[in-house]
């Protein structure tokens, strides 16, 4: 069922009071919050973003405090819940206060007929139909959020996590807190369970897992989403679709059982597992004085990992510090000595992870830092191509699989700027979206059939020569991933580079009152911004005050010498010159010309000079819109030359 949302009208929710928003440019409609109203009409216009798996992308606009992020945040939210009823009078006030917060109107296009969600506690009436308030009869069997998977991006650090399931995703907020959930998630399942319920068939090597992986961070999962990323953009030839850093290899490390569970003791002051760790790592004698003596390199830890585990669990031991002899009799004591099939697998699997990894690094050579050994800031690593390290990845997105490398691996030699991660993370968490539901172990994290994505402030920390494609690769990403799913999209910017990929048409300008709260403005009601010049963008889709976009310092700079020029009688020749090097550095044409002719009045040259000098500068600014229309011209020719000969690519 094609579900796409045309209109949003809210009751009082923050600084948006009785606002609608209309997010397709095919319909207007609107809310008369006195008779109940509502109005919808269809136009002739055309949706330029609409395609096999696209069904529309529209944008919101404002200055901060104007309630973007309260826009997206609510759409991520929208649901069938009834507004409450309460009986109990002290909680009166508390209840309607949190209706009229939660309050709205929805008009959804299902399959080209128009749906009305009516949650507000009054019937709204459009043409003779009318709409009584959502019941829970509605939210059991006419539920409409049953087909539409919501999902919130944004790369700030201050959102609310929304993350809602049944069967399937309902809403998911993606930014970094809240990926904290889908981590752990996922290294629960890869690292201890895959596709196998907990039990407590063996509960000590759950809790020991579980003790392993509770730190594991966002950061070291949203690694391991960056290689599959790479991984697969390259695989599939879609590297178009990616605007930030071209990352070829990375730097790979594992971390030490034996330095963690060291730390955990002296930090845990005998509590929880201390004593028993202790006891465990005192037992463990031979192979930790090798390891404390850094005999062993950063891929050998992973063997030394092994056989701890081993020894916490069975009591395995070996008194030879030999890395091949310890990796043998793992080996060995796997095969004949564990006799519970589940463990026996998980261990079984460990072996042929560490001999895949070590076919894989065969040839590396292992870098150090150059701190010496004995210290406990040494380092080691071995740089991995993106394309190997990619491909063994790969296994874990396959639900049966756990993974034993998965809670030790470190990846590191990324090195992106804000601008870069940022843009890294959209990509790579918008992919993550096709196989999480894989990676994680069950199906909830599936997309539905119909999917509403919401970026807020999608342009923030990009630069704004990659502000120029993220429109475009966004588009392509989506239509490459979402086969058989139909996708809206909603998006909040600050860029006019952004805005000119965006008809005015599909974009909704929010702006602060006299009163605090927010007014919308229609996008078909101000001047057309697809493939507008930057310039008219900021001045009328922006609504930069004074009209002209140039920084508060400079205006403020340019004012002051236009009145010292306005109020003085004369000048001395040191303060003309000293005025004519300031002038010179403005770079708006207008500005600079006004001020050249200001001071042109305290000029002892003759009226006939500046009147040369004013004809020459107007001569050749022309000269240089004349030189920039002709290469333009040509452009614009070869361009029809092209597609008169039908080269369409």
């Amino acid at each position: 069922m094609k579900q796409e949302l045309i209109f949003v009208w809210l009751n009082n929710h923050g600084c948006l009071k009785n606002v609608g928003f209309n997010f397709s440019p095919k319909f207007s409609v609107g809310f008369n919050f006195e008779t109940n109203e509502l109005s919808i009409q269809r136009n002739n216009n055309v949706n330029i973003f609409q395609n096999r798996n696209i069904l529309n992308l529209s944008a919101i606009i404002g200055e901060n405090g104007t309630g973007k992020t309260t826009v997206l945040q609510f759409l991520n939210s929208l649901n069938c819940t009834p507004l409450c009823t309460v009986d109990d009078k002290q909680y009166l006030k508390h209840t309607e206060e949190q209706n009229d917060r939660n309050a709205y109107i929805a008009v959804y296009l299902v399959n080209d007929t128009i749906k009305i969600i009516n949650k507000t506690n009054k019937t709204i009436y459009w043409y003779d139909k009318k709409f009584t308030p959502l019941s829970n009869w509605d939210y059991n069997h006419d539920n409409p959020f049953n087909y539409t998977t919501h999902i919130y991006f944004t790369n700030s650090e201050y959102a609310i996590d929304s993350n809602m399931y049944q069967n399937d995703i309902d809403h998911i907020s993606i930014f970094n807190q809240a990926l904290d959930s889908v981590a752990h998630n996922f290294y629960k399942y890869t690292v201890i369970y895959g596709d196998q319920s907990p039990t407590n068939e063996w509960p000590n090597f759950d809790d020991f897992q579980g003790f392993l992986i509770h730190k594991k961070s966002t950061k070291e999962f949203q690694q391991i989403l960056d290689i599959l990323f790479l991984y697969r953009i390259n695989q599939q030839k879609r590297e178009n679709e990616y605007l930030g850093k071209k990352i070829s290899s990375v730097n790979v490390s594992f971390s030490s059982i034996l330095d963690f569970l060291s730390t955990y003791i002296i930090q845990s002051n005998g509590n929880g597992n201390a004593k028993e760790f202790q006891e465990k790592l005192y037992s463990f004698n031979t192979i930790c004085k090798a390891a404390a003596n850094r005999k062993y390199n950063t891929l050998e830890m992973l063997i030394v990992n092994l056989a701890f585990e081993l020894h916490y669990l069975y009591d395995f031991n070996c008194d030879n510090d030999d890395i091949n002899y310890i990796f043998n009799q793992c080996s060995w004591f796997i095969n004949k000595k564990i006799e519970n099939t589940t463990a026996k697998a998980y261990y079984k699997n460990a072996i042929y992870e560490i001999n895949t990894f070590n076919k894989l690094t065969n040839d590396i050579f292992i870098s150090s830092n150059s701190i010496p050994k004995n210290d406990l800031a040494y380092r080691e690593w071995c740089t991995i191509q993106v394309s190997k390290l990619g491909r063994f990845f790969t296994r874990w997105q396959n639900k049966n699989c756990v993974s034993f490398i998965a809670k030790y691996i470190s990846i590191d030699g990324l090195a992106l700027s804000s601008g870069e991660r940022a843009l890294l993370n959209f990509a790579s968490r918008i992919e993550m979206l096709g196989y999480l539901f894989r990676l994680e172990g069950r199906n909830m994290y599936k997309p539905r059939e119909n999917i509403l994505f919401l970026f807020d402030e999608i342009d923030l920390y990009v630069h704004p020569n990659a502000q120029k494609k993220l429109i475009f690769s966004l588009l392509k990403q989506v239509n490459s991933l979402f086969h058989g799913h139909n996708v809206q999209v909603i998006i909040s910017s600050h860029s006019p580079i952004v805005l000119s990929d965006i008809p005015c048409e599909n974009t909704t300008y929010l702006i602060k009152g006299n009163n605090g709260n927010t007014i919308v403005h229609e996008g078909r009601e101000q001047q057309q911004t697809f493939a507008a010049n930057i310039p008219s963008l900021y001045r009328n889709s922006f609504f930069i005050e004074g009209g002209i976009g140039i920084g508060d310092y400079a205006l403020d700079f340019i004012n002051n010498i236009a009145i010292n020029l306005k109020d003085k009688k004369s000048l001395p020749k040191e303060e003309i010159d000293n005025y004519k090097k300031i002038i010179a550095l403005i770079g708006e044409p207008l500005l600079r010309k006004k001020l050249e002719e200001m001071l042109h009045a305290y000029s002892d040259v003759k009226v006939r000079t500046q009147v040369d000098s004013k004809i020459y500068v107007l001569q050749k600014e022309t000269n240089a819109y004349l030189d920039f229309l002709r290469r333009q011209r040509a452009l614009i020719d070869a361009e029809i030359k092209r597609l008169e000969n039908g080269n369409y690519d």
